[in-house]
């Protein structure tokens, strides 16, 4: 690189297409004209997206500029799944064991155990603890407790469902006295308080959070409420008159699969939030009673029937039963495909359409699982 007076400065940084920067620049500058750079840039942003990014080169003499750049293209770094958490809870006392490499030791005790999961991003735990009616966020691997990662709720309240934003780095907690808590980053805030409507089911999607709440009984109506997830603004709800065992969005943000029950039988509903109805499923899909939903990849979904856990595929196109297993929690790893499947002795460890056991971990006192990944 070459100036017929100076180089004051020579900045070598990486971008992407809108020039935001990422990764470490580097700056070098000589007295003279001439200035031969050989340098890295390490790649260390394990949260980095795969993509096409641009090294660009901008010299400078102190009074003019040039810039020159050359396309690249970076791969993110691989996921890892650190630990298998599980929650025990005996009715005495609880706690979270890791059961990696067969092994398992307490990592900490809870007061009653009532829901938890792990924020990689952040690098954070949250447990709730249904005996005194509070939350706190640890820091990992100290486990040191975070400021602000208290709720308390009053004694005539409890937790009633929780919600973990995998994407957006959230929480949220709904309550029997009808608050819907929201926990990102260091705080707690009041996303809604909707009185004497209980909240059962949660989902967030970019732009919308989803609430679901089901009638004493299919004579009366439940309802689905539709607010902006990042203002908290009230957009839309509509009512319905079936019991909700799960939520789940299809193949956008705009249609939710609604899966439970309607007398003695499965129903099978998709919300369309464009027209604020629920339209008829008309694939084929087992008729046996639900009592859970969890998704998997893209376009799967295991829903817990009375016949067994039955596994969708390609967005309810195909679905098979393979089993006879009436779990009470599931929960998909998305690194291997496995579903993790809670029964009354024991996690089975199901391979990816539920028709094969790969592992098995006798206990009667398992209330979930919980996953630790590197990011």
């Amino acid at each position: 690189m070459t100036d017929n007076k100076k180089l004051e400065s020579v900045r070598v940084d990486v971008i992407n297409s809108a020039n935001t920067k990422f990764l470490q620049e580097n700056i070098q500058s000589s007295s003279s004209g001439d200035l031969e750079i050989e340098t890295t840039i390490y790649h260390d942003d394990k949260y980095l997206e795969s993509g096409s990014y641009f090294v660009r080169i901008t010299a400078s003499d102190g009074e003019n500029t040039t810039t020159a750049y050359r396309q690249i293209t970076l791969y993110e770094a691989p996921r890892v799944l650190l630990k298998e958490l599980a929650a025990r809870d005996n009715g005495a006392s609880s706690s979270i064991d890791s059961l990696n490499n067969g092994s398992s030791y307490a990592w900490f005790t809870t007061d009653g155990f009532a829901f938890g999961a792990i924020d990689s991003r952040r690098n954070t735990i949250i447990i709730g603890e249904a005996n005194n009616n509070s939350t706190t966020v640890y820091e990992l691997p100290e486990l040191f407790p975070i400021s602000g990662g208290n709720l308390q709720l009053p004694a005539d309240d409890g937790f009633l469902a929780f919600y973990q934003d995998k994407k957006n780095h959230d929480s949220y907690i709904t309550t029997n006295n009808g608050q819907i808590w929201k926990h990102g980053g260091n705080t707690y805030s009041l996303f809604a308080d909707l009185g004497s409507i209980k909240i059962q089911h949660i989902y967030a999607t970019d732009q919308y959070l989803y609430l679901v709440s089901n009638a004493p009984n299919s004579s009366a109506e439940s309802y689905i409420y539709v607010y902006y997830r990042t203002t908290g603004a009230f957009f839309q709800s509509t009512s319905f008159n079936f019991e909700v065992k799960g939520i789940a969005m299809l193949e956008d943000e705009n249609h939710m699969l609604l899966v439970g029950n309607e007398n003695s039988n499965s129903i099978f509903k998709i919300y369309n939030n464009t027209t604020n109805a629920l339209n008829s499923v008309f694939n084929f899909y087992d008729s046996g009673l639900v009592s859970g939903l969890c998704e998997g990849d893209d376009g799967e979904y295991y829903v817990s029937h009375s016949s067994g856990i039955a596994h969708y595929s390609s967005y309810l196109e195909n679905y098979a039963i393979s089993n006879t297993l009436n779990p009470s929690v599931m929960q998909f790893e998305e690194i291997s495909g496995n579903v993790y499947v809670i029964t009354n002795d024991g996690i089975r460890i199901m391979n990816n359409n539920c028709s094969q056991e790969l592992d098995f971990i006798a206990g009667t006192e398992f209330k979930d699982v919980i996953f630790y990944y590197n990011k």
